[in-house]
């Protein structure tokens, strides 16, 4: 028996689909930061990249609202 009502999408692969998104911006940034960490680094990535800050931020909120 659906949950819920007939007629209702649900979107469960609208947050995973942001959080890949996000990794997917991010990437350059962070295999930077882990080959070598500087706080100019993480100050770029966060100040450049504000969006994908914000989802990555956000989504275990995203998560438990569209689940």
């Amino acid at each position: 028996m659906p949950s819920t009502p007939v007629g209702v999408r649900t979107y469960k692969w609208f947050p995973l689909l942001l959080l890949v998104l996000s990794l997917w911006d991010l990437k350059t940034e962070i295999i930077l930061l882990a080959d070598q960490f500087t706080f100019t680094g993480l100050n770029y990535a966060l100040r450049h990249h504000m969006l994908a800050v914000v989802v990555l931020v956000a989504f275990p909120s995203l998560w438990r609202r569209y689940r």
